[in-house]
């Protein structure tokens, strides 16, 4: 069973969630989709699929930089955490349709180390669910980190 502070928090807006069940709760969260009580307002994750991200950096980053600049402001340290390995990313081998994104993987490459560097949100590349679900659980068991 897990201790009530490590229950697994996700935003009422995450449309498929990697947990359910009675070691989550739901809540609206400012920033991110998951985090716990223990790291609510100091630790937030945002659970990407590569399509997830492409749409946010390209169609949508005007929201998606001001959901960045909002962690920033209210101190969340943000991860955002992607379905697939960076080189699948960037070469947009994850779509069918690949030919029809027309973003030079050059340009993707460096919309991404902005994020990192500009708003501090390091993006973690995971192979599956499975491990990005194990990445989630350790980043929240952190227990030196604090709000910066």
């Amino acid at each position: 069973m897990i201790n009530s502070q490590n229950k697994i928090i996700i935003d009422t807006r995450e449309k498929k969630p990697l947990w359910y069940g009675k070691n989550t709760t739901k809540k609206k969260l400012e920033v991110g989709d998951y985090t716990n009580k223990k790291k609510i307002g100091i630790i937030h994750i945002e659970r990407k699929s590569p399509g997830d991200l492409y749409q946010s950096i390209i169609q949508q980053h005007d929201r998606f930089r001001r959901e960045l600049i909002k962690a920033k402001q209210l101190k969340i340290k943000l991860f955002i955490l992607v379905e697939c390995a960076k080189n699948t990313f960037l070469k947009k081998l994850w779509n069918d349709h690949s030919t029809e994104l027309q973003t030079p993987t050059k340009t993707l490459q460096q919309i991404i180390e902005t994020i990192e560097r500009k708003y501090e949100t390091p993006i973690i590349w995971c192979k599956n669910r499975n491990e990005m679900k194990k990445i989630i659980k350790m980043i929240l068991k952190w227990k030196t980190y604090k709000k910066y």
